[in-house]
């Protein structure tokens, strides 16, 4: 590459993964605790002639946000995950899966292949800890990268209409709830969807917690919601009541109880 802004981009790249990293790094160095990134860009492979390939990638290190109920949780690759599966969600792509763990700067035991129609399309996973060290990161970074070609060939088409921006604001509450350790946080939170009726305008999964002071054999599930009449501002008294049909429905299918401390 002719006259490069740095020294270690004069070469044609083969993978997003080192400059986000690299990313992830200077932002660090400068005093930035939480790191979220991504990058659309060209990668190349050795061919005669070169090959273009472009790809999209995003980088997570550092922690979330702090509830009442927990402390600061150090971004993993469950979080990573979560940016894919939304990702693939809103462009539509049904037929996809993670497979076998993929080769270059991951941890073996918490990455995997991405598979789109039965082809390879990316990776997803965490960085090994002592790639991650070399490279002076501190703490866990998970990387995603994805091929656009496989990804808009899998593409069918956003999964849910535009939705009309909301007139009126809403009401948000946060709840956590206790529930045996086998209990799937996926139905819990379908549950609690169907509890919350056409009030509840959206939801989302944002914190589990095991350990004290928990009871042995459980964990907390903590819940983000916000509650919103689509015709009216919603009284205060309306959404407890959603909040209450959401707690009566979750103990009685799981005998789950609301978290108060």
């Amino acid at each position: 590459v002719t006259n490069p802004l740095r020294a270690e981009e004069g070469f044609l790249r083969t993978r997003l993964t080192p400059g986000l990293l690299h990313a992830v790094a200077l932002n660090q160095s400068r005093g930035v605790e939480t790191v979220r990134i991504f990058e659309v860009g060209t990668t190349f492979r050795l061919a005669d002639p070169f090959v273009e390939i472009r790809k999209a990638g995003f980088a997570l290190c550092g922690s979330d946000g702090e509830g009442w109920w927990s402390e600061r949780r150090a971004l993993d690759v469950l979080d990573a995950k979560g940016v894919l599966e939304s990702l693939l969600d809103d462009l539509g792509v049904a037929d996809w899966s993670l497979t076998d763990a993929p080769d270059g700067p991951f941890h073996p035991g918490r990455s995997a292949r991405i598979v789109i129609d039965g082809s390879h399309a990316g990776v997803l996973g965490e960085i090994h800890p002592r790639v991650a060290e070399g490279l002076d990161i501190t703490g866990r970074v998970a990387v995603g990268v994805l091929g656009l070609r496989a990804l808009e060939g899998g593409a069918r088409g956003p999964s849910a209409p535009a939705v009309v921006p909301p007139r009126f604001p809403p009401i948000h509450r946060d709840l956590a709830f206790i529930v045996e350790d086998a209990t799937p946080a996926g139905a819990v939170h379908e549950a609690l969807r169907r509890a919350g009726g056409t009030l509840l305008a959206s939801s989302s999964l944002f914190d589990v917690y095991v350990g004290d002071p928990l009871p042995s054999g459980t964990k907390s599930l903590a819940f983000s919601l916000d509650l919103r009449a689509p015709d009216r501002t919603l009284r205060d008294e309306e959404a407890q009541e959603a909040v209450d049909r959401i707690v009566e429905e979750l103990g009685r299918a799981f005998g789950a109880k609301l978290r108060t401390g």
